[in-house]
């Protein structure tokens, strides 16, 4: 949007229409022997007439594209014989109903509790989600397949769409007394903003990619007070 600090507003639309979405899910539950179960799940979610923010560089460009848009220009310094063309100050980008996103993806979850009698029970779980698809089709024509990438950016924390995640979860409990440890691993990512769109969003690091991670979370609780408990937890126990 140029150079200096340029205000970017948000406006509604009064040609709004509401998303419309449709999902299904099929799976299996598998109990072999008594304390120990899995699920699997196929997943679909389909939503239409998504509704975003408008970029404002793209509002900038064609203001008239943009229902209620308005590009604020300072109107002391145009330039010559051109107007309307000072400096940039202000953007207001509406809201529109701009793409169809579609993602499917697998859940697999097993879990397993042992009686260790006079030594209390221990369950064990696996949870994995693996996304096959998370696509965005534009009201242009154009298409990006996100899964496995940093994008779409513009989500909150631009946290990206890792095809992998999953958690192991060991517990203990006996009596008043419950520990709980949860590895957490999230799958490494292209630092690109989609499959179609290839280009390094930070290419003065060297590398493409985000590597993948793992963490431990430890939690504690103590149940033997009356209408009492206390409990305590360390997130990331390895930084």
């Amino acid at each position: 949007c140029g150079s200096g600090n340029v205000g970017v507003i948000a406006i509604g639309n009064p040609s709004l229409q509401p998303e419309e979405s449709q999902s299904w899910t099929v799976g299996l539950v598998w109990e072999p022997v008594p304390g120990l179960s899995g699920t699997i799940d196929y997943w679909n979610i389909e939503t239409k007439q998504v509704i975003s923010g408008s970029d404002a560089q793209l509002v900038v460009n064609d203001p008239a594209a943009f229902p209620n848009a308005l590009v604020l220009r300072d109107p002391t310094n145009n330039l010559p014989g051109v107007p309307n063309s000072g400096t940039l100050l202000a953007v207001a980008t509406p809201f529109l109903n701009d793409f169809k996103q579609s993602t499917d993806g697998v859940d697999v979850s097993a879990s397993y509790r042992m009686n260790l009698k006079d030594y209390g029970t221990l369950t064990t779980s696996l949870d994995w989600t693996h996304v096959l698809h998370f696509t965005r089709e534009f009201n242009d024509g154009s298409t990006y397949q996100y899964a496995g990438t940093h994008g779409p950016t513009v989500l909150s924390s631009s946290a990206g769409v890792p095809q992998d995640r999953f958690n192991v979860t060991l517990g203990w409990e006996k009596g008043p007394w419950n520990v709980t440890g949860i590895v957490r691993y999230v799958g490494p990512m292209d630092t690109i903003e989609a499959q179609e769109l290839p280009d390094c969003l930070q290419p003065d690091f060297g590398n493409c990619t985000v590597a993948s991670f793992t963490t431990l979370d430890l939690s504690a609780s103590y149940r033997g007070f009356k209408n009492w408990q206390i409990f305590g937890s360390v997130i990331n126990v390895f930084n």
